[in-house]
Formats: C-alpha cells, structure tokens, sequence
C-alpha cells in the first residue's frame, strides 16, 4: 500500500451486530480477514453489476480478483474462491478521491448491507458520507497527499528519536 492510500474493508452487518468483540481480532498488520464472515453472509449474485454500474470494471491479474475503479481515485476489489465471496476491500488515493466518489462508495456499502471497516485506525464506521470524508481528512494518507515534504521530515524526526 502506498502512503497515500486509505484502505476500507467491508463487513457484513451481521457480523458487526452480533459479534463485534471479534473484529479487532481478525485484524493484522496485512489488513482485515473477511473470509469466514462474508462464507456465511455471501450476496447475491448481482453484487458485482452493482459494483460495476458505479464504478467500471477492471482488467485482473487473477480470476480470484475483480477489480472496479482505477488505480488514482477508487480501487474495489472482490475476493473470490469458487464462485463464493471472500473479502471486499476499497482503496482511495487520497491526492484524487472526491466526494462524488466516497457517496458512490457509500451507496454500495448500503446497497450490501455492510460497515465499514478502516484499517488505519482499526475503527467500524456507519456508513455515512461525512464521516467517510472526515475520516480520511484526518488520516496519514491525506496528511501526505496535502504535504508530502512535510510529512517525510516529520517520519524523519520521529524516526530520530
């Protein structure tokens, strides 16, 4: 990931109402592991059309990838293990993404009956446009993307001591 990215993962609502403790569990230094959660909320078919009327369809390294977006603004990508869901994750480019872009995620979000998890922080959110927006006004990705001298002196500096 690069420094000016903000990752989100997806979880299933269920998941977020009924076992809430196990979340930061699931939580690595590599991101968040879905796959045993999205196995027993798997969503229709039409989830990836949805996907893909908001955001266009990607070329993939990998049959077990679908990929929406583009690289500099919003990147989605679909986890997928014989025909069954795994995972759901969204990347911003803080130097790009716009608030068109984060309602469009949001509307997804809703649509798949999901929170949003950001890996930053470790924090479950509502899904929500404000928040979203607040949330990654506040991050490191942002930090960088407004003043990336400034940001590498302070890693600098803190690095130091």
């Amino acid at each position: 990931m690069a420094i000016w990215q903000f990752d989100l993962e997806l979880i299933p609502s269920s998941v977020v109402v009924n076992a809430p403790d196990r979340i930061n569990s699931a939580i690595t230094d590599n991101g968040l592991d879905t796959k045993h959660w999205w196995i027993v909320n798997q969503p229709d078919n039409s989830y990836a059309d949805m996907i893909a009327g908001a955001f266009p369809l990607l070329d993939s390294w990998s049959l077990e990838i679908l990929r929406w977006g583009n690289e500099d603004d919003v990147l989605i990508e679909a986890f997928v293990t014989d025909g069954q869901l795994e995972g759901i994750s969204v990347r911003l480019d803080a130097r790009n993404t716009n608030r068109e872009s984060i309602a469009k995620i949001i509307k997804l979000v809703n649509e798949l009956d999901c929170y949003v998890c950001l890996i930053e922080t470790r924090e479950i959110v509502i899904p929500d446009i404000e928040s979203l927006l607040l949330y990654l006004v506040k991050s490191k990705a942002a930090e960088f993307a407004c003043s990336s001298m400034k940001f590498i002196k302070l890693l600098a500096c803190k690095n130091a001591t």
